[in-house]
């Protein structure tokens, strides 16, 4: 899912409402005139995120996919994490197993699903290469409102993620770091337990 944020205003024979897509650096702005204004303004910035916003979205996957984001990570001792892409936000995380046993148990059972979120963090690391930040969260959303029969501005609501609930060692339980060389990833840091998986 992909985040929009939204404004509107009326005055008596006027409205407007504007869009910003700020993941994609991209925004709308609608203005109209008559009555009701309401409604038409909806369906106006709709019409035009409902074609836009998909056409950035599948792009930014097939980059993921591209640079390496997805896929299987492992260590050994029956220690991997596999990352892939959905209609989700974030990277969806598939499998995450630890010395033979299943992390995502008991986020399944409580019927949600794991994503790493990228927290926009970079630093260049040992050798020139650059680590990123990600957050690794369960997935939860919440809708507030239906607004209408539109395809994006259809509802409000809140997608929230618990971030940092907890540390250990000194770490956020919750952080982890993707290592990328020459553009591409190589692996996948989790400091919380002091290990590096390697892109298989």
């Amino acid at each position: 899912m992909v985040e929009v944020y939204t404004k509107g205003g009326d005055l008596p024979g006027y409205g407007a409402i504007l869009s910003l897509v700020p993941q994609y650096a991209f925004g709308v702005v609608v203005l109209t005139a008559g009555v009701p204004t309401g409604e038409a303004k909806y369906a106006l910035a709709d019409a035009v995120l409902s074609t836009v916003v998909p056409a950035f979205e599948d792009a930014a996957k097939l980059q993921a996919v591209e640079a390496g984001y997805t896929g299987r990570f492992s260590r050994g001792n029956g220690s991997w994490v596999e990352v892939g892409v959905d209609q989700g936000p974030g990277l969806i995380v598939k499998g995450w197993w630890v010395n033979g046993v299943d992390w995502l148990t008991p986020v399944r059972e409580a019927g949600v699903e794991y994503r790493f979120y990228m927290a926009e963090l970079s630093s260049v690391g040992k050798g020139g290469g650059v680590e990123e930040v990600w957050w690794a969260a369960p997935e939860v959303r919440t809708v507030s409102r239906q607004r209408g029969r539109g395809s994006v501005l259809r509802e409000e609501c809140y997608w929230t993620a618990a971030v940092t609930v907890g540390w250990y060692n000194g770490e956020p339980v919750d952080k982890v770091v993707v290592v990328k060389t020459a553009g591409k990833v190589v692996g996948v840091k989790f400091p919380v337990l002091g290990v590096t998986f390697m892109k298989e």
